[in-house]
């Protein structure tokens, strides 16, 4: 079953707001939310009539279906102008939001209808809609997504565990440690990134901000030097001189040029608990580009996709009841982010029965994870570049096989990858070797108009591209 959440669909739960825990919700008019006393006041000791008790029952009825709609759950029906719940629907929805449900207060008899006449109190309505919060999956936002993985943290026992303590649920648990990973992705993205826009300046045009606050100065890990970016705001590229971009040391807290491999090993690699990420596949060189968003960018979607499949995936395990196979997963969950990300959506995939809707759904994340994870920055990602797809599968031989890892034989290669690539459609590049770096790059091969050549990869495209990826691997 899909965990996709249409918080929308949960109206007027959501904002339901009287103030006090124990005050008792009523639909008021056209299914809009009031409230109607109290839980423990003298009335509601003394008299229940039946006019109450069909109030509570109709604010309960409306609350289920409003979470089967937000779940997408089939199993609600009509019958003699009653809405009917099925058993199916019921077991899906505790399954989904545990002991915040409740679901015995509901009453479903054999009919289907709910028949309690109990109370919803304002504690229940924001237990429930907290915990459809946590458990669905909605459009990412860091803060969103934090509160999840703590929920998470809080049910593995790991919760605010550090030291020894720590190190000893790890060691009885390995996959616990990309849950920590998880944590410390969302810490980065929410205090290490600050992606640049643009805004009106009040003037009639428009200025460049950084992050959620609308900064005009970017406190991103690594940035465009202050100097560079002023020189770029007023168009006098040709007299700076300076460098252009820049990384802050995690040790002084100063910022220092980018240089060599400073940004992966000094930055990422501390603040993500010692993951990579290829930056080396970001749109982005640090002698020719123009502007470092692009790098931030890959960063960023790299690092989103990681901790929000970690999150999406657990909450689906658990509803399936297969997490232990999730934990059991992630004691080998990949090399680089990039890597751990695509196990993780393929992990998606056949995690729920065969059939299911959810199957579809991560079908489609895997096509988007690969797409961005793998290769592109932009949301109009051109096709795959023929050195990225190359890459991977020399990253996926060495992983599987140590003859793999420790052979700078071209030939060792050539025919598994042609296997993999051949005929696949890419965007087709020729290698031509920088003497000054002392590696191989890639340029776009283009047509008579000056477009990018997109066909499907040949024999010969995988030897003259191969041979210059696999250089580069062994060579760095």
């Amino acid at each position: 079953m899909s965990l996709e959440l249409n918080a929308a669909a949960l109206g007027a739960f959501r904002n339901v707001r009287f103030g006090n825990d124990d005050a008792i919700a009523n639909l008021d008019g056209d299914k809009g939310i009031k409230q109607n006393g109290k839980l423990g006041s003298f009335v509601w000791k003394m008299f229940r009539s039946g006019t109450t008790e069909a109030a509570n029952n109709a604010i309960r009825t409306e609350l289920l279906q409003s979470l089967g709609k937000a779940f997408g759950l089939g199993g609600v029906s009509e019958a003699e102008g009653k809405v009917v719940f099925s058993k199916d629907f019921m077991d899906k929805l505790e399954r989904i939001l545990g002991s915040a449900f409740k679901r015995a207060d509901f009453g479903i008899g054999d009919d289907g209808v709910v028949n309690s006449g109990k109370p919803l109190t304002q504690r229940r309505i924001t237990a429930i809609v907290r915990q459809a919060s946590l458990v669905g999956k909605t459009g990412f936002a860091v803060d969103l997504y934090r509160a999840k993985l703590d929920a998470i943290m809080q049910e593995l026992g790991i919760a605010g565990l550090s030291g020894a303590k720590l190190e000893a649920a790890i060691e009885k648990q390995p996959g616990l440690k990309m849950f920590i990973h998880a944590e410390k992705a969302l810490d980065f993205l929410k205090t290490g990134l600050f992606m640049a826009r643009e805004e009106p300046d009040g003037l009639g045009g428009t200025r460049t901000v950084y992050g959620p606050g609308g900064d005009v100065d970017d406190h991103s890990v690594v940035r465009n030097s202050t100097e560079y970016q002023w020189a770029r705001e007023i168009g006098d590229l040709k007299n700076f001189h300076g460098h252009k971009f820049e990384y802050r040391d995690p040790a002084t807290g100063e910022y220092k040029p980018l240089s060599g491999d400073a940004f992966q090993n000094k930055v990422l690699w501390n603040a993500l608990g010692g993951e990579l990420i290829h930056t080396e596949r970001a749109h982005f060189s640090r002698t020719d580009s123009d502007d470092v968003e692009p790098l931030k960018k890959y960063v960023w979607q790299t690092v989103q996709l990681f901790a929000q499949k970690m999150v999406d995936i657990y909450f689906e395990a658990k509803q399936l009841g297969k997490v232990p196979e999730f934990l059991a997963h992630l004691e080998n969950p990949g090399a680089c982010l990039e890597d751990k990300g695509l196990h993780l959506s393929k992990f998606q995939d056949k995690l729920s029965p065969a059939g299911d809707d959810a199957n579809a759904l991560s079908k489609a994340d895997i096509a988007e994870l690969e797409r961005i994870a793998n290769m592109s920055v932009g949301d109009n990602a051109p096709p795959r570049n023929a050195q990225d797809m190359i890459y991977d599968a020399i990253d996926a031989l060495n992983k599987t096989d140590e003859k793999y890892d420790n052979s700078e034989d071209w030939n060792d290669f050539a025919g598994p990858l042609k296997e993999k690539l051949l005929g696949k459609t890419a965007q087709i590049v020729r290698p031509e070797m920088d003497e000054a770096k002392g590696f191989y790059e890639f340029k776009p091969v283009t047509d008579k108009n000056g477009k990018p050549v997109v066909r499907p990869l040949t024999a010969e495209d995988i030897d003259t591209v191969g041979k210059a990826c696999l250089f580069n691997v062994t060579a760095l």
